[in-house]
């Protein structure tokens, strides 16, 4: 066990139950985020999920074509 497990298994309840209190939710139950919340606007994120999604736009018009193997 690493000390990552180790810490999380030592930890990992009480940093879960204190995300949950931290976490607004809708009533439907699902974690939800401030249209106003100063993390919704990251450049950086935004750039990387573009790469992902262009990555991934590549890999199935490669699949459909033949291209790419499966």
């Amino acid at each position: 066990m690493n000390n990552f497990e180790k810490f999380m298994s030592t930890h990992g309840e009480k940093l879960y139950d204190i995300a949950k209190k931290n976490t607004k939710y809708n009533s439907s139950g699902h974690a939800i985020i401030s249209k106003t919340d100063e993390w919704l606007d990251e450049p950086e994120w935004q750039a990387k999920q573009q790469e992902v999604k262009s990555n991934e736009e590549y890999k199935i018009a490669g699949n459909m074509a033949g291209a790419i193997p499966t």
